[in-house]
């Protein structure tokens, strides 16, 4: 697989254009490549808060994560817009919330579209990011697990595979997961906390000996991991 880019300025404003190529053994020769203008992708934000919440707006951010190397995008606390958006696929993301809070919904126009790359043109319709009470914690104890890093995947098959979530243990092997959505989930310890492993491979290798958890909302799970030894 190639990646193809091309940009071209014109006074402040910068063209852009991207493209992917499938290349069997030879070089890419007059490739087009389509260059586009910037643009603005609106972003509405719904959140349900719990009786006594403090009145001011809890700061969200929003991500565009390029899945073809397209233009990282992200909208800023107290916004509603995201700017400099150029055409491409993209992984929708968001900031976990307020405390108590998970990600419920993530929808492109009444498509949903939370966990699943998405185009996105000039004149899409509106981000809508929907936030719930009720996130359920998963928290325990790493069996000698001082130095230990903790990895949760989401187990749904209509979720991107490649996002998980990491967090250290602390000296006495203790952990913790917040702002989790109801789902299933694996669950798993490593030792260090280097986490730039190949997906696929390290999945094949892992996930058969990690801890498969269901969590509803308002719930939570207590575990005591081993330590997973890294493959080979």
């Amino acid at each position: 697989m190639a990646y193809l880019s091309q940009s071209q300025r014109e006074g402040d404003v910068e063209r852009r254009g991207f493209r992917n190529l499938t290349v069997l053994g030879h070089d890419v020769e007059n490739a087009e490549i389509n260059i586009a203008l910037p643009f603005s992708v609106p972003v509405v934000i719904n959140r349900a808060d719990p009786p006594g919440a403090d009145p001011r707006p809890f700061p969200s951010t929003v991500f565009l994560s390029p899945m073809d190397g397209a233009h990282l995008s992200l909208i800023p606390p107290a916004s509603d817009v995201l700017q400099n958006v150029y055409p491409g696929r993209y992984l929708i993301q968001t900031s976990a919330g307020a405390p108590g809070e998970y990600v419920e919904s993530i929808k492109l126009g009444e498509a949903e579209v939370y966990g699943r790359p998405v185009e996105i043109w000039d004149g899409s319709l509106p981000i809508r990011i929907t936030y719930k009470q009720g996130a359920p914690v998963v928290s325990g104890t790493v069996q000698a697990g001082e130095a230990a890093t903790v990895v949760i995947i989401s187990a749904s098959e209509s979720i991107d595979s490649e996002a998980f979530r990491g967090v250290a243990a602390d000296r006495g092997g203790h952990f913790a997961f917040d702002n989790l959505r109801p789902g299933d989930y694996y669950v798993f310890a490593l030792d260090g906390n280097d986490l730039n492993f190949p997906m696929a491979s390290f999945r094949r290798a892992v996930l058969p000996r990690a801890e498969k958890i269901h969590l509803e909302n308002g719930g939570g799970v207590i575990l005591n991991l081993k330590i997973i030894p890294w493959p080979e």
